[in-house]
């Protein structure tokens, strides 16, 4: 995995400058006389301006600025300006750091993750073949799952009805999830257990191959619908996460080896693709 850092090593130089940028604010602290920018504060006017681009510090919020003018400064006022514009300075480029290392951990994390689909390799192969053998005997590929699962399902969906990457006639597929007033009906009438369960039962053949996918492999209504495929006789396939569907819920279960939900969705859709092709190829 990626060392976090505390600070990137390119803003180093920045830092440096902002450390120095505070130690000769609190060192004008210490003086009370009044003293001209030209002469006593050069340094801080040279790079209070740079910090004032980069932290949107207005000098004039701070005390002993001479509104007749501003030629010139109380130190005290001077000095103040310069330390809080070194800090929100600091302060902005530790925070850039930070979100660049979490960038590049959740980049990491997700190669990880992508990889460890090569252990599980074999289930996708079987599932493509499967799903080439239903629209072999004129079946369908019936898809569902909730929240971003649903969302899922339709992508997944519209790579066979749409093109994937042949230009070829429309496959036949079709996501539960989309017609809203089928699913508030159900919901309403019946419970949300059978959201998708009614469904299956109306739109179902024996030759067709069903789809249920949740990461947690938990979703009632997921695990309804997929039982009431299989007592219509459709191959049933989940999509799923490390611990799967109850045993003898589906006759294939694609675990990706992790609990991370977001980890797990990026990887069904990496696995809808990989089946979208499979059939692909083997149609056209």
């Amino acid at each position: 995995m990626h060392e976090r850092r505390f600070w990137h090593p390119r803003q180093s130089c920045r830092i440096r400058q902002t450390v120095i940028l505070i130690v000769y604010g609190f060192t004008l602290l210490n003086v009370n006389s009044h003293a001209s920018i030209s002469t006593n504060c050069l340094i801080g006017q040279i790079c209070g301006c740079q910090l004032l681009s980069r932290s949107k510090v207005t000098m004039r919020k701070y005390p002993g600025a001479n509104d007749a003018g501003g030629k010139s400064l109380q130190t005290p006022g001077i000095a103040l300006f310069i330390v809080r514009a070194a800090f929100t300075m600091l302060a902005g480029e530790t925070l850039s750091s930070q979100i660049e290392d979490e960038v590049q951990n959740e980049i990491e994390e997700a190669v990880s993750v992508h990889r460890s689909l090569l252990s599980i390799s074999k289930e996708i192969a079987a599932a493509g073949n499967l799903l080439a053998e239903t629209y072999g005997r004129s079946g369908k590929m019936v898809i569902f799952g909730n929240g971003g699962s649903a969302a899922d399902a339709q992508h997944i969906a519209g790579e066979l009805v749409g093109r994937f990457k042949k230009e070829r006639k429309a496959i036949d597929a079709t996501a539960l999830s989309t017609n809203t007033s089928i699913l508030t009906a159900i919901a309403n009438d019946y419970s949300f257990e059978e959201v998708f369960a009614r469904q299956v039962e109306a739109v179902c053949r024996p030759v067709d191959l069903v789809i249920g996918i949740s990461t947690s492999g938990r979703s009632k209504n997921v695990i309804e619908a997929l039982k009431m495929a299989k007592s219509i006789g459709c191959i049933t396939v989940g999509f799923t996460g490390e611990t799967g569907f109850p045993p003898g819920t589906t006759d294939l279960d694609i675990r990706v080896p992790s609990k991370n939900t977001q980890r797990i969705q990026e990887c069904h859709i990496l696995i809808g693709h990989v089946l979208s092709g499979i059939v692909e190829a083997s149609l056209y």
